[in-house]
């Protein structure tokens, strides 16, 4: 779920109520890059994103754990179980399930405390699941040493999606968003892709048809598509046509 459904409330109820009508077990993953912003602006620091990814210096990392994990993850965990779903919020910190690594400084820029998954503890996730709780991710991971990592939540589904279709599971990824999928022109929802490869969002992404936070959900969702997992992206009240292959932007490995 992105993060900017929680800034409207009408959209963000809407997918509440979409996942609480599912006939299906689910995993939430969910943002709140904005939410994270306007704390830190309030605070007086100036938030720094490159093609959608937060720069995470330790102030910075205080204010992602405190909103994702404290603020936006209970609020939406209590509105689940207010509709009827017994939901658990997690962060990959939680029985260690999502185990991340300190991005390394490069040339160009050092993101500070961001992670970058290693691996996913599948059956840790599951002793949740088999008991009918559905966990609700929110983005923050830790390293080995237990240093908490502020980590793309786009990154969390995906690295979550794979980790079950390794392991033999059937899996799907669905981004849901205010967009009805991936747009060629933000002037014109008409120009809606029904399928997206990774040749043509190179060429969209070089055009600059494709840009900002997009370009970090739909790499993300490549690499996703490339292990065999369903990836779709679309709008937030359309869940349920979206899990049908009805609806949005399927990516194409």
């Amino acid at each position: 779920m992105g993060g900017s459904l929680l800034d409207h409330p009408d959209q963000y109820a809407e997918v509440l109520d979409q996942l609480a009508g599912l006939k299906r077990s689910f995993i939430l993953v969910h943002g709140g890059g904005n939410k994270a912003s306007e704390l830190s602006e309030s605070l007086g620091i100036k938030p720094t994103l490159i093609d959608g990814r937060r720069v995470t210096d330790a102030q910075t990392l205080d204010i992602a754990v405190m909103t994702y994990s404290g603020l936006v993850n209970t609020r939406i965990v209590a509105d689940l179980n207010s509709k009827g779903v017994q939901a658990m919020g997690l962060t990959g910190a939680d029985l260690h399930c999502i185990r991340s690594t300190k991005r390394p400084m490069t040339e160009r820029v050092d993101f500070g405390y961001v992670g970058d998954i290693q691996s996913v503890d599948i059956p840790s996730i599951e002793e949740i699941r088999v008991k009918g709780w559905s966990p609700v991710f929110c983005a923050i991971t830790m390293d080995d040493t237990g240093q908490l990592l502020n980590t793309n939540a786009d990154a969390i589904a995906s690295g979550l999606a794979v980790a079950y279709a390794t392991q033999g599971h059937s899996s799907s990824l669905i981004y849901v968003f205010d967009q009805l999928g991936v747009y060629t022109d933000s002037e014109s929802p008409t120009s809606t892709l029904s399928e997206l490869t990774h040749e043509q969002f190179l060429k969209y992404q070089s055009t600059n048809a494709i840009h900002h936070g997009m370009i970090a959900k739909l790499e993300e969702g490549f690499k996703a598509a490339s292990e065999g997992v369903h990836v779709r992206l679309g709008r937030y009240d359309e869940l349920e046509a979206l899990l049908n292959a009805q609806k949005g932007t399927q990516l194409v490995a």
